[in-house]
């Protein structure tokens, strides 16, 4: 993450769209939530008697999440994020595969932010 905030030139990512337990949308906003294609767990949580509280799996995918994850903010050309909800503006849904090209930062909380100025949703 601050490697690719170390750098004012466009970066290139791709992820699946939703934070999982966390709020992915800012409804209103051209703004998102994408994770790293890795951080999805087999379908093994699906299975009777799964708990996610003892499983070593789950622990260790909540415990990277932030790491994994990036806040999309999608700009117009000012550089201004979109008032548009990104939901309509981009028909996204979740768990959808999304290439983003922006310029990236790392926000006061740690968290990775990209300004994006291209948003490729795979259909």
């Amino acid at each position: 993450r601050e490697k690719l905030a170390e750098t004012d030139q466009p970066i290139v990512l791709m992820g699946l769209v939703g934070a999982g337990s966390d709020s992915t949308w800012e409804p209103g906003k051209a703004k998102f939530v994408i994770r790293d294609r890795s951080a999805l767990i087999e379908k093994h949580a699906d299975t009777p008697g799964h708990d996610p509280n003892t499983c070593p799996f789950c622990k260790a995918k909540k415990e990277k999440m932030p790491d994994m994850t990036a806040l999309i903010q999608v700009v117009d050309s000012d550089g201004q994020i979109v008032d548009v909800d990104a939901r309509k503006l981009l028909a996204l849904k979740e768990e959808q595969f999304v290439v983003i090209r922006g310029v990236a930062e790392v926000n006061t909380l740690g968290h990775l932010v990209v300004s994006a100025d291209g948003v490729y949703v795979r259909q």
